[in-house]
C-alpha cells in the first residue's frame, strides 16, 4: 500500500527539482515571463518596421519603372502661352492633356470671315510690336531626343516643336537617324486643308511599317498639322481625326486661332495686305508674328534640311519656291517629285499673288522647297504621293549637290553655271 503523504512529497520534490531546472535561480516565474513577453514584443516589432520599410521600397521601384516605360513625348520646347484670353479657357499642361484626349462631340467655334481677316492685321496689340524680329540665327535652338525606346515599328522621336496661338502643340515625327534630312509638312492652312493633314499622317503610318524605306544616310520628320488651332476649329481634335468629325464649314478652319494666314505670314515678299484668292486676308501684324511661324522657322533653321514639301489643295501640281528669283534646287526638287508622281510641273504659283509664303521663304535661305498641292480638297492619293516621297529619298543627293555647287558660286560671287 502507497502512503499518500510519501506520494505527496514525491510529487513537490519533482515540481520543484523541474523548476530549478528549467528557470535561473535568481528569478521568480513571474518576472521572467514579463521579460519573455517583452522580448517577443519587441521581435514583433522590429520584424513589422522591416515589413513596411521593404514594401515602401517595392513599391518606389515600381513606380520608377512605370515612370520609365511610359510614351509621353519628351516636350523640347517650353511653352509660353500667348494670350490669356483665347477663345478657349487658360490650359495648364494639365487641363492641356484632358482637352486633348476628349472624344465628346463639339460645336464649331466661329472664326472670322475671309473678309473679316483683312482688317485684323491693323487691328492687332502693341504686344505684336514687340516681337524680335527675325535674323539669320533663329531665336531658338532645338534639340531633338529620344522620347521613345529605339524601334522599327514607330518614329524615332516624337518632338513637340512648338505651340500655337491657343496653345495646341505642333509635332515633329522623325523616322531614321542619318545625318541629312528632308522634311514633309502638312496644314498649314489647318482644317480647310484637312486631306494634307490626313496625307501627312498616312506618310507616318507608311514609315512606321517601313523602316527601310528610309535610307541609312537619311532622317525624314513629318510634320503633319503646322496650324493646329485651325484644325480644332473645324474638327474639334487634336492630332488624328475622322472625315466625320468635320463641321460642314471648312473655311474658317485656314486661320490660326488669331485669324491669320500663316502661310502669309513669312518674311518673303511679305506685305500688310494679302489675298487668298481675290479675298483679302489677314497677314499677321509683322513677318513672323505668329507663333506657329516662330516654331516652324526655327525648327527648318535649326535642322538645315536637304529637302522641305509643303502640302497644299487643290491646285493640281507641283510648284518650285522662289523668292523671288528662281532656286534652281527646288526646281530640280519639283521635276523629281511631279515626275514620280504624275503632277504637272511649274516655276512658281502664279494663279494670283502669294506673299508671305513658307516655301518662299526656305528657297531665300538656300534650302530646297516645293509646294505640292493635292488634286481635290477630300482625297490624298496616297499611292501617287507615295511615290513621289520615294523618289526624292532615292536622289537626294543629286539636288544636294547642287544645292552645294549654287552656295559655293554665290559666296565666291559667281554666277551659277547654266542648266
Amino acid at each position: 500500500m502507497v502512503n499518500v503523504s510519501d506520494s505527496v512529497g514525491l510529487v513537490n520534490f519533482h515540481l520543484a527539482t523541474t523548476y530549478v531546472h528549467d528557470y535561473p535561480t535568481t528569478l521568480s516565474p513571474p518576472k521572467h515571463l514579463i521579460i519573455q513577453m517583452l522580448s517577443w514584443a519587441c521581435a514583433a516589432v522590429i520584424f513589422t518596421v522591416a515589413f513596411v520599410g521593404l514594401l515602401g521600397c517595392t513599391q518606389k521601384s515600381n513606380g520608377i519603372i512605370r515612370e520609365n516605360i511610359g510614351v509621353t513625348p519628351t516636350l523640347t520646347t517650353a511653352r509660353t502661352p500667348l494670350n490669356p484670353d483665347s477663345r478657349e479657357e487658360s490650359e495648364t499642361p494639365e487641363t492641356q492633356k484632358a482637352t486633348d484626349t476628349k472624344e465628346t462631340g463639339f460645336t464649331p467655334i466661329p472664326l472670322p470671315s475671309v473678309a473679316d481677316t483683312a482688317t485684323t492685321g491693323a487691328a492687332q496689340s502693341q504686344e505684336l510690336k514687340t516681337m524680335t524680329p527675325y535674323t539669320v540665327t533663329p531665336t531658338s535652338t532645338i534639340t531633338l531626343s529620344i522620347s521613345r525606346p529605339l524601334s522599327n515599328t514607330r518614329p524615332l522621336t516624337e518632338t513637340i516643336i512648338g505651340y500655337s496661338y491657343e496653345n495646341r502643340p505642333i509635332t515633329a515625327y522623325q523616322f531614321g537617324m542619318g545625318t541629312e534630312s528632308i522634311v514633309l509638312e502638312g496644314g498649314i492652312h489647318g482644317g480647310y486643308e484637312w486631306n494634307t493633314i490626313l496625307l501627312a499622317y498616312e506618310a507616318i503610318d507608311y514609315f512606321t511599317g517601313h523602316p527601310e524605306s528610309v535610307p541609312e544616310s537619311v532622317t525624314v520628320y513629318i510634320v503633319p498639322s503646322a496650324n493646329p488651332d485651325g484644325l480644332y476649329a473645324v474638327t474639334g481634335k487634336v492630332g488624328r481625326f475622322a472625315t466625320g468629325d468635320l463641321a460642314e464649314d471648312t473655311i474658317p478652319g485656314r486661320f490660326n486661332g488669331r485669324g491669320v494666314d500663316l502661310n502669309r505670314n513669312w518674311e518673303c515678299q511679305w506685305s500688310e495686305t494679302a489675298v487668298w484668292r481675290d479675298q483679302p486676308v489677314s497677314p499677321g501684324a509683322d513677318p513672323f508674328s505668329e507663333p506657329e511661324s516662330i516654331a516652324l522657322r526655327d525648327f527648318l533653321i535649326s535642322l538645315q534640311p536637304n529637302a522641305v514639301i509643303f502640302y497644299h489643295s487643290a491646285a493640281e501640281g507641283v510648284y518650285a519656291a522662289c523668292c523671288p528669283e528662281m532656286y534652281a534646287p527646288s526646281r530640280q526638287l519639283a521635276e523629281l517629285y511631279g515626275a514620280a508622281a504624275g503632277y504637272p510641273v511649274f516655276d512658281r504659283f502664279d494663279y494670283y499673288d502669294i506673299t508671305g509664303d513658307a516655301g518662299d521663304w526656305l528657297a531665300s535661305q538656300g534650302i530646297p522647297s516645293i509646294t505640292v498641292e493635292l488634286i481635290t480638297h477630300q482625297n490624298i492619293r496616297w499611292e501617287k504621293n507615295r511615290a513621289g516621297i520615294l523618289e526624292i529619298l532615292a536622289h537626294y543627293e543629286s539636288f544636294l549637290l547642287l544645292q552645294t555647287q549654287l552656295n559655293r558660286q554665290a559666296y565666291a560671287g559667281q554666277e551659277p553655271e547654266s542648266e
